[in-house]
């Protein structure tokens, strides 16, 4: 693989073991935070030899969290913006 000298040293530096240990933990709240971007979590779990059908649930699992916790906020702000202006 052709890579950066940058890219190609943090790829060696990388713990792709400890990642391997937390791998769901780390996808899922990728899914949730989108911090670290799920590209590069992807990436890591995609090296790491992960199921791909595992990774989408975990991150779709993730996803709908944070889409939940989106939805209950904006009611909330909503709520209050009509006590306030109502």
């Amino acid at each position: 693989v052709n890579l950066s000298g940058k890219l190609q040293k943090k790829f060696e530096k990388f713990d792709f073991d400890k990642f391997n240990r937390m791998r769901d933990a780390v996808v899922f709240t990728s899914g949730v935070m989108s911090l670290p971007p799920v590209s590069a979590t992807a990436i890591a779990s995609g090296m790491t030899k992960m199921n791909l059908t595992r990774y989408y649930v975990i991150v779709f699992a993730g996803k709908l969290v944070r889409f939940y916790a989106v939805i209950l906020l904006g009611k909330f702000a909503l709520d209050i913006a009509l006590k306030w202006f109502a």
